[in-house]
């Protein structure tokens, strides 16, 4: 997933006040009218700012779903340290249908 905020060189989830700014300014800086400008990163900031200026609340639950990490399978922990693996832990559940025990 791309990322628009890193693109608008603003902080994740920022507020449309700063990224509006941010737009403002790269858009200065990098027009292609003005000696050192790029064309190409003016489309990508162009698009990037369309997006969240249309898009910004569906656009920051999508960003949101993508960056949370991972959750674990059949109830597995996996206890991570820095020689790597260390042990898996069972978070055992009782099922209320069937009475069963599961990992």
């Amino acid at each position: 997933m791309i990322n628009l905020y890193r693109i608008l060189e603003v902080d994740n989830f920022a507020l449309m006040e700063v990224v509006t700014r941010s737009f403002r300014r790269l858009v200065m800086l990098h027009h292609p009218d003005r000696e050192g400008g790029n064309q190409e990163l003016m489309k990508q900031i162009n698009s990037a700012y369309d997006v969240l200026k249309r898009y910004k609340n569906e656009y920051d639950r999508r960003l949101q779903e993508f960056l949370r990490p991972p959750q674990p399978a059949f109830g597995f922990t996996i206890i991570l340290n820095s020689g790597g693996f260390d042990y898996y832990s069972c978070g055992a559940t009782t099922s209320t249908w069937t009475g069963a025990t599961t990992c």
